[in-house]
């Protein structure tokens, strides 16, 4: 009877050390969750950010473009090769 009590109380220590070492591990994967989770906003928030500065400079892009056409167009109709009466293509 005696061992049957030394080995119960053996079993239960160790279920108890099981218990308490699965409960950290659990405590551990929620903390890398959570890091991961945080870690992925960041990560989310910044590319939106890239994707807004790739629009603007996009949009700055465009208007670039659409001065450099006018100016060279000017530039052509100052020196003659450009007339009222000609197209630009």
């Amino acid at each position: 009877m005696v061992k049957i009590e030394k080995s119960l109380h053996g079993m239960r220590a160790e279920s108890a050390e099981a218990k308490v070492a699965a409960e950290v591990k659990l405590v551990d994967a929620w903390t890398m969750m959570d890091d991961a989770i945080k870690r992925m906003t960041e990560a989310n928030s910044k590319m939106q950010a890239a994707e807004s500065t790739k629009i603007l400079t996009s949009k700055i892009l465009h208007l670039y473009f659409v001065w450099a056409i006018e100016v060279t167009v000017c530039s052509l109709y100052r020196i003659g090769y450009v007339t009222k009466h000609k197209e630009f293509k």
